[in-house]
């Protein structure tokens, strides 16, 4: 190469200085955005999904926890619980998380046995194409993760779960509006009886009282015709005169076992007798 050619790389001293004196402007590198995966939804006549231990944990304290806190709102209960499945040891966590896995190998045997059916059911279909059957509905995939099934609050897990527990507990509330009003019922059937006990109650105690009355004037009535009568036989041709034991019978016995004298004579002894008997 001549001295005298120019390198077409090469930089004139003008040109180096200019280059030197311009601020480095930093280039913003793009970074790729982390795509959020949509939570596929399971087919409505699928198989029953997946408790995690979360959940089954959540279900299982939920009542002792209302219990304990009756005033607080169902947010404030989810994140007491959410708290308590914090500060289990892993140890704690194993019967819930042993259960979950138990009923996720329960959901894959099941789903299959679901695509298996739906398989059928579109093979059955294409055999037939004059019958129009009802389009199958698409299978849906579920993915569930491994490990902990903590559910981080305010992902969507976590919101379809508040929306169940909000259901659940309009459920709840209804059911206990209902059972207030058959217990106000009840509880107007069980006064209305009270009220009919007392009643026959004091009925009762008053009959025995005047039971009590009667049976002590008959006594003395009793007393006044043995003392009125007692010189009369208790029988026709007995020797044996009127006593307290007798006297029923004397008198019932009176106008068929008795002659007309003794007859006359009792009669005699009722028209003079006092029956006016102070008990």
């Amino acid at each position: 190469m001549n001295s005298e050619e120019k390198d077409p790389l090469a930089m004139s001293e003008d040109e180096s200085a200019a280059t030197a004196s311009k601020p480095v402007v930093p280039v913003a590198v793009p970074v790729a955005k982390k795509l959020k995966r949509k939570r596929k939804k399971l087919p409505r006549d699928g198989p029953k999904p997946i408790q995690t231990g979360y959940v089954r944990y959540m279900n299982e304290k939920r009542d002792i926890i209302r219990s304990q806190f009756p005033d607080v709102p169902i947010g404030e209960i989810t994140r007491k619980l959410a708290q308590g499945w914090a500060s289990l040891t892993d140890e704690e966590k194993k019967p819930y998380l042993e259960a979950a896995e138990q009923d996720k190998n329960r959901f894959s045997r099941e789903m299959e046995e679901y695509r298996q059916n739906q398989a059928k059911k579109v093979a059955l279909a294409e055999e037939a194409p004059k019958i129009v059957v009802e389009k199958p509905a698409p299978q849906e995939t579920f993915e569930h993760k491994n490990g902990d099934y903590d559910i981080p609050i305010f992902t969507d897990e976590f919101l379809d779960h508040n929306k169940t527990v909000e259901t659940e507990l309009r459920a709840l509330r209804k059911s206990f509006t209902d059972y207030e009003q058959q217990n106000s019922v009840l509880e107007k059937h069980v006064e209305n009886m009270r009220n009919g006990i007392n009643k026959l109650t004091n009925e009762t105690t008053q009959m025995m009282a005047n039971n009590k009355v009667l049976q002590a004037y008959l006594e003395k009535m009793r007393s006044k015709l043995v003392n009125a009568m007692g010189s009369l036989p208790a029988a026709s041709g007995s020797e044996h005169n009127i006593t307290m034991d007798t006297i029923d019978d004397f008198l019932q016995n009176l106008p068929s076992a008795h002659g007309p004298a003794t007859l006359n004579k009792a009669k005699d002894i009722i028209r003079k007798l006092d029956l006016n008997i102070q008990v």
